[in-house]
C-alpha cells in the first residue's frame, strides 16, 4: 500500500531496484551504511531478481542490515517490470521528505544526501542530483561541474516528496 498520503515520517528515501547486480547493491547498500545520515529510509525493490540477488536479499543477509538505524525495506515484484514501473512501486513506500532514485553503480564516498537537500531548500529547484549535465540543443549533453544545468543524469536523482504527491 502506498504511504504518500502520509506524512513524511523520514528526512530521507533513497530507491534502490535489486535485479541482476547483487555486488553493485551491496556496494551502494554499504555506501549509505557508511555515510547515510538519521532519518534516511532505503527502499530496495526486488524486481524479479536473478538467482545471484535473490540469494542475497534472503532474510539475514549482510546486505539486509540496518542503514541508518533502521532495516531497509523491501519490496518483492511477481516478474520483471520495467525500471519506471519498478520504481513507481518503490515510490509509493517513500517516506523521506527527500526522495533519491539512486542506480546501484552509484558509490557513496561521503555525506550525498545533506548537499541534496540543500540544493532542494532552493523553492526554483526542481531536481537535484550528484552529477548534471549540459547542453547548447537539449539534444547532446557534456558533463557540466556547475549548479545551473540543463539536465541530471538519473543514476542519483532527488525530488521533494511533496512534489511528487502534487505532480505525480
Amino acid at each position: 500500500p502506498s504511504v504518500l498520503e502520509l506524512p513524511a515520517t523520514a528526512a530521507f528515501t533513497v530507491l534502490l531496484l535489486a535485479d541482476d547486480w547483487p555486488d553493485d547493491l551491496a556496494r551502494t547498500l554499504g555506501g549509505l551504511r557508511d555515510h547515510a545520515l538519521a532519518g534516511t529510509q532505503v527502499v530496495i525493490v526486488a524486481n524479479d531478481p536473478s538467482p545471484a540477488q535473490t540469494a542475497r536479499l534472503a532474510p539475514g543477509s549482510p546486505d539486509l542490515e540496518l542503514v541508518a538505524g533502521t532495516e531497509p525495506e523491501l519490496l518483492w515484484t511477481s516478474a520483471r517490470l520495467g525500471q519506471a514501473a519498478a520504481l513507481n512501486a518503490g515510490l509509493q513506500r517513500a517516506c523521506g521528505a527527500v526522495v533519491v532514485l539512486a542506480d546501484t553503480s552509484a558509490e557513496l564516498t561521503g555525506d550525498a544526501l545533506a548537499p541534496l537537500a540543500g540544493a532542494l531548500d532552493d523553492p526554483g529547484a526542481a531536481v537535484a542530483g550528484g552529477f548534471g549535465l549540459a547542453s547548447p540543443d537539449l539534444r547532446h549533453f557534456v558533463e557540466s561541474a556547475g549548479t545551473d544545468v540543463d539536465a541530471i543524469e538519473a543514476c542519483w536523482l532527488a525530488f521533494r516528496r511533496t512534489d511528487l504527491l502534487a505532480l505525480g
